[in-house]
């Protein structure tokens, strides 16, 4: 049986403890969606992740706006991450 290069891709992640688990749901734009699923909900591994989980994003948006508004920043000179 081949495996999807993307389930491989989460695999790994999982595998070298990236995250614990995740879930990743794609749309081709025409009604297509392939769901995969990795790992677990924690790193005690005592539930493994199903293609029906849902995962809260609320942390991950506080990353990348944080990240967006440094960026903003920097390219105006107002932020200089070579200083403490």
């Amino acid at each position: 049986m081949t495996i999807h290069p993307l389930q491989e891709k989460l695999d790994g992640a999982t595998s070298v403890g990236l995250c614990p688990g995740c879930v990743l749901s794609v749309s081709d734009g025409r009604g297509g969606r392939a769901l995969f699923a990795s790992g677990h909900h924690t790193y005690a591994h005592q539930h493994a992740t199903q293609p029906s989980d849902l995962f809260d994003l609320a942390s991950l948006t506080k990353v990348v706006g944080t990240t967006a508004s440094a960026m903003a920043l920097v390219d105006r000179g107002s932020l200089d991450l070579d200083r403490p």
